[in-house]
């Protein structure tokens, strides 16, 4: 929050121009979430080292009441501004106040935010969605952005490979000391993150338990016009993270020859904004402006889909030079006689 009120105000604001309210605007649509939230805050000005008003939670929060916050659905672009036109629905958003803030610059532990429960219908891939915040005593619109929502891969099952029913495409390292990973396109999804979790059981701590270990891999890109992206998981990367994770864990572990598969998305909204952040990480020092697609304000609208997940099975062999189950023994991990899930 910081970076972006700092980051935001050296390239939006002149000090001498007058005083005028600019929000601080945040929402991710998630069509596989139960509740979507949206973050409101104000920005600040004051004579006073600038840090000192952000634990005042009055400085940057807005009260209870003062702002209405809803979400129209529209059937096309056009219908946005075309006199006279009403939405296909509103999501409303209520005040709610949450107690689990980090503590830090700015006021904890307490933060509210704007919460609409998702019911069926509320999300549509075909749709455009506008988020409009407003100010109730005058009626003035403070704030407003339009995003759409990821929509579905042109294929029954998002994964190619591995696969969780077809022989061979198993998770493995048997070509090129590496376990390609290959996805059907989303519609509009612009940046993709897969994440693997490999999991075993310990034989006398707790056996009934699975546990896992978790890899998440660089994000890619994609250009909206392919039709499969695929990454990859190392055999270096692999055992490396095994043997990070295990190295201390002296208890005797068994095989459960399966692994998860989870893919994260987001639509080029988010992308952007992601993208502005790594910049400015990666050139300190350099004039750099973070991304905004808020009219009125500043901040992000943006979608994504974060509830991906398929369970595929893992190469049981224990047959050298690759076998999986020979190469994790050779790590002294203390992995014993397989066991399927």
């Amino acid at each position: 929050m910081a970076v972006m009120l700092f980051a935001a105000c050296k390239a939006d604001f002149n000090p001498n121009a007058d005083w005028k309210e600019v929000p601080l605007v945040y929402c991710v649509l998630d069509q596989d979430d139960t509740v979507s939230y949206v973050r409101v805050q104000k920005c600040y000005l004051g004579d006073d080292n600038l840090k000192s008003y952000a634990s005042i939670r009055d400085s940057s929060n807005y009260a209870e009441g003062e702002l209405r916050v809803e979400i129209l659905v529209w059937p096309d672009e056009a219908s946005m501004v075309r006199e006279g036109a009403l939405p296909i629905r509103t999501l409303a958003f209520d005040y709610q106040m949450l107690h689990d803030k980090a503590s830090g610059v700015f006021s904890s532990p307490d933060q509210p935010v704007y919460l609409h429960r998702n019911v069926v219908g509320d999300f549509d891939t075909s749709a455009y969605y506008q988020l409009v915040v407003t100010k109730v005593a005058t009626g003035a619109i403070l704030a407003r952005s339009t995003t759409r929502l990821i929509g579905n891969p042109q294929h029954e099952s998002w994964i190619e490979t591995p696969h969780p029913s077809i022989y061979g495409r198993s998770f493995h390292f048997r070509r090129y000391s590496e376990c390609p990973i290959t996805w059907y396109a989303f519609s509009r999804g612009r940046r993709y993150q897969v994440q693997c979790q490999y999991y075993y059981r310990c034989r006398y701590v707790d056996p009934d338990s699975v546990r896992s270990i978790v890899m998440t891999l660089p994000y890619k890109v994609s250009t909206l016009t392919e039709s499969q992206l695929t990454t990859a998981l190392s055999s270096s990367t692999f055992f490396a993270e095994m043997e990070h994770a295990l190295s201390a864990d002296t208890s005797t572990k068994m095989f459960v020859d399966s692994a998860r598969i989870s893919l994260a998305i987001c639509n080029e909204p988010l992308h952007a904004y992601l993208n502005s952040i790594d910049m400015i990480r990666s050139q300190m020092g350099q004039e750099q402006q973070l991304y905004s697609n808020i009219e009125g304000g500043i901040g992000v609208f943006g979608a994504r889909r974060t509830h991906l997940s398929v369970c595929v099975p893992a190469d049981a062999s224990d047959v050298p030079p690759l076998g999986l189950h020979y190469l994790i023994r050779e790590l002294n991990l203390g992995f014993q006689q397989p066991e399927k899930l």
